[in-house]
């Protein structure tokens, strides 16, 4: 048999042929895998939506304050002139 040269793209049937156990054994451990990554990417955009809220809160709060104050600072000089 020719020994495949370096550059030889390898096709489905130069790869080992997998049997049925090894099959079931991968499945065992993908699935659980799977669910975990799932559930951490859920877990992971709630927190996001939560702290975003929390700052849009915090920003909306801050926002309200600077107005209040410039609003102050605007009567003050009105009066002084």
């Amino acid at each position: 048999m020719k020994a495949a040269s370096p550059d030889r793209v390898k096709t489905r049937t130069d790869l080992p042929a997998t049997t049925e156990r090894e099959s079931q054994e991968r499945k065992r451990w993908v699935e659980p895998v799977a669910a975990l990554l799932m559930a951490l990417a859920t877990l992971s955009t709630a927190w996001c939506s939560f702290e975003s809220a929390a700052w849009t809160r915090k920003s909306n709060r801050l926002m309200n304050e600077f107005n209040t104050l410039e609003r102050k600072a605007g009567l003050l000089t009105m009066k002084r002139t």
